[in-house]
């Protein structure tokens, strides 16, 4: 009976745990200000109350869908890569001296920096207050 109890403690805290981590973490959001709404309203893909994938997208998870997600990540598919190398733009002058140029760096995944307009911005969201998924 102590182990019973014991279980259900734990399982009752975890729950309440998580609960409280996804209400109180920034990095899952919080109800957005007026003003944040309005200028959210203004979107074109802002409709029903919700945003909308401009592409319609399936979000079903059921088995079936599951099962179709596995078969195509085992599948060799000649289409992975590009026919051809995917062209650049290079340039004899230095970034630096091309102050009206609009320049992106990717470094992988999500950070990249971007030069506009005479500024630097260094962009990753490691860099936030939650820098987390999870």
């Amino acid at each position: 009976m102590m182990i019973i109890l014991t279980v259900l403690i734990i399982i009752i805290g975890l729950i309440l745990l998580g609960y409280l981590f996804l209400k109180l973490n920034p990095a899952f959001g919080r109800r957005a200000s007026g003003e944040t709404m309005e200028i959210y309203k203004q979107s074109g893909n802002y409709a029903k109350g919700r945003f909308m994938n401009a592409t319609p997208t399936s979000m079903a998870m059921d088995p079936k869908t599951l099962i179709s997600i596995l078969r195509d990540y085992m599948r060799t598919n000649t289409n992975r890569k590009p026919a051809r190398p995917i062209g650049t733009v290079t340039s004899a002058v230095p970034y630096a001296e091309l102050p009206d140029q609009t320049v992106v760096r990717w470094f992988g995944h999500s950070a990249l920096m971007l030069e506009l307009e005479g500024k630097t911005l260094l962009i990753d969201p490691m860099f936030g207050k939650a820098p987390m998924p999870v």
